[in-house]
């Protein structure tokens, strides 16, 4: 044989072998249904946002890094947020303490200067009436109207309030306040 035929047998007999080889491998065992293939694998890149604006207090993890679902990955600085809801808290206090007075209604010593007023105010009437300038006698008037009308209201906001402790819709103290 000359070099030549024998070197083409060997490259034959050499990729005989390597197809059987790759058959055998390939085919071999159970059909798992993965395709293997070698190479890199990217990672998908997933924007994080928080909820709300702020500044990054800390980061948690680092470019690259594995993450799980629910895992924090930075928290950002409570300051501004904490006197926000400080201020929300007091405006709250506020709110809660007009509904209290408003609920309460008028107090006993209220309606006792509104009574005082109109009795000095219908007492003034009277002495103007008794010799007194028509335009003097006209502002006495009115403020005698004035005081009637704040006496009433006042009448009116004790009635209420009574009635509301009569059911207990407020309490002794809101009631007596």
């Amino acid at each position: 044989m000359t070099r030549g035929r024998i070197l083409v047998a060997v490259s034959a007999a050499v990729l005989l072998a390597a197809g059987l080889f790759g058959y055998f491998h390939w085919h071999s065992g159970a059909d798992d249904g993965a395709i293997r293939f070698s190479g890199s694998v990217e990672a998908t890149e997933v924007p994080v946002a928080f909820r709300i604006p702020g500044r990054v207090l800390e980061r948690r993890v680092d470019e690259g890094e594995s993450v799980s679902a629910g895992q924090v990955v930075a928290r950002l600085d409570s300051r501004e947020l904490e006197r926000e809801s400080g201020i929300r808290s007091a405006e709250l206090a506020v709110a809660n303490a007009a509904l209290g007075e408003l609920l309460a209604g008028p107090r006993r010593q209220e309606i006792g200067r509104a009574q005082g007023a109109f009795d000095g105010a219908r007492a003034r009437l009277r002495d103007l009436e008794a010799g007194s300038r028509p335009q003097e006698i006209e502002a006495a008037s009115a403020g005698v109207a004035l005081a009637e009308a704040e006496a009433m209201r006042q009448r009116k906001d004790y009635a209420r309030a009574e009635a509301l402790f009569g059911r207990g819709s407020i309490s002794r103290q809101a009631y007596e306040a």
